[in-house]
């Protein structure tokens, strides 16, 4: 589902020089409310959704995705991912480091991709404005979950 509304949102803009990742903010929420456990489940299974979808390696947005999830959860040893400012920083470490990864590992497989400098800008301006909304989509999942309480475990 994210994969459909960020292609048809990311078209409908025109552009597709952004790239704005919820699936990165949500590993970050759910490591907060889940814990490890299901944030992992979480990036997983998501990152085979979207390897499903693409026609691609199979298992490299998987692998992706299971390496935001422990840049967010070793990152969160040294940024409180409760705060504002923390949840920001992780969330712009694990977006850009994904980007970056998907391109070492496309140029790997030998798909010609390589890195210049507006690349780089891109992936900067991207994970940036990720990390900007996630503060947002944190709040509006809180706002969210007072409707509808459940089994939610806070993460110590």
């Amino acid at each position: 589902m994210q994969v459909l509304f960020k292609g048809s949102f990311i078209a409908g803009m025109g552009s597709y020089f952004l790239d704005i990742d919820l699936i990165t903010v949500m590993i970050g929420y759910l490591l907060i409310h889940w814990g490890r456990i299901g944030a992992c489940i979480y990036a997983f299974f998501f990152g085979m959704l979207i390897d499903f979808f693409a026609a691609g390696v199979l298992g490299l947005f998987a692998l992706l995705y299971m390496l935001v999830f422990l840049i967010i959860e070793f990152g969160s040893r040294f940024f409180d991912l409760h705060s504002i400012k923390g949840q920001m920083i992780l969330v712009l470490l694990g977006a850009f480091a994904r980007e970056l990864f998907l391109v070492g590992s496309l140029h790997f497989f030998s798909y010609q991709v390589h890195l210049s400098s507006s690349l780089f800008l891109g992936f900067a301006i991207s994970a940036g404005v990720t990390a900007l909304i996630a503060p947002f989509v944190f709040s509006l999942f809180e706002w969210f979950r007072a409707f509808f309480p459940g089994p939610m475990v806070e993460n110590p």
